[in-house]
């Protein structure tokens, strides 16, 4: 495989099934990066009239967008919304690769345009696909049996402590008004202590560590909960948290993550919760007040976007 065709299998692109009216959405990163790259699918498609395959997830097992979402609720969702019908199709055994038409419509560009015009403006576009596909999300059946019985958590916290998110930190610039792009354990749960002096219970999520971070809060004296199911697919984990810290009383993560951004746009933008918080900023847990649109913690926590029917 020649680099042109490597990085073509990278990018979050999508190839067209020719005379078929179908498009193949190639998505990457983990599971809210996919969901950006979902979001801007979506919008070609319909602008396109394009139905879009069932497109593929998972992070390390291949897994199906129904695998982890009600696909019937999202589709029935999309057509109240934008009066297409059925633009998320089940995987059709038939396609012959002989009539995929590769693009170069890069997907994860697209979606990086889209929330440009967003942040430039200050304004959060109502009709948008970034809102009316994470409006349509709903876990399927199976998954939203388990996540029924992980609800009622009062804070919960992500403890972005991931070694691949510390590597990123050490070569990348982030000198961006006393922003603080990686704490460890211990210091957010100083700051925890700082800012919500009277907890003593948390719910928290981690790609990793689960174990050590829950044994340096039970040393705080404080009990711990988090969601991590090792017979589920890692991005199925992801989802089941998402939905988990969605409908939670508070919120604290960081303004550097998809993960954490979609959350607080479904959260104060759909679930009007505006307990959201974030701790990459001056060593101190701050309340954000932007949905979630920027990345910037000066901006997260000083800008309110206008939304716009």
């Amino acid at each position: 495989m020649n680099r042109s065709q490597i990085k073509n299998k990278l990018l979050p692109i999508i190839d067209i099934i020719e005379n078929r009216n179908l498009i193949q959405a190639r998505l990457i990163g983990g599971l809210c990066n996919k969901l950006y790259c979902l979001m801007s699918a979506c919008d070609i498609a319909i602008k396109k009239n394009y139905k879009i395959i069932d497109p593929e997830f998972g992070w390390i097992e291949k897994k199906m967008f129904s695998d982890i979402y009600d696909l019937e609720y999202f589709n029935e969702s999309i057509e109240k919304i934008t009066g297409v019908k059925d633009l998320i199709v089940k995987s059709d055994d038939q396609i012959n690769e002989k009539k995929i038409i590769r693009t170069q419509l890069d997907l994860w560009e697209h979606s990086e345009k889209l929330l440009s015009v967003s942040r430039e403006s200050n304004k959060i576009f109502l009709n948008s696909p970034m809102v009316f596909v994470l409006k349509s999300l709903r876990l399927n059946k199976n998954l939203q049996d388990i996540l029924d019985n992980q609800l009622n958590n009062k804070i919960v916290v992500q403890f972005r402590v991931e070694s691949d998110w510390q590597n990123h930190v050490k070569h990348h610039d982030f000198n961006y008004r006393n922003e603080i792009p990686f704490s460890d354990s211990n210091d957010i749960i100083k700051m925890l202590r700082v800012k919500f002096k009277d907890f003593n219970e948390v719910f928290f999520t981690a790609g990793e560590k689960h174990t050590e971070i829950e044994h340096l809060l039970s040393d705080e004296g404080i009990k711990s909960n988090y969601f991590y199911d090792s017979t589920l697919e890692y991005e199925i984990n992801a989802a089941i948290n998402f939905e988990i810290i969605a409908n939670s009383d508070i919120y604290v993560g960081i303004s550097r993550s998809t993960f954490s951004n979609l959350l607080t746009l479904k959260r104060q933008l759909l679930l009007e919760n505006n307990n959201n918080y974030i701790y990459n900023y001056n060593n101190e847990i701050v309340l954000r007040n932007d949905f979630g649109l920027y990345p910037h913690p000066f901006d997260s926590i000083n800008k309110t976007p206008i939304l716009i029917s």
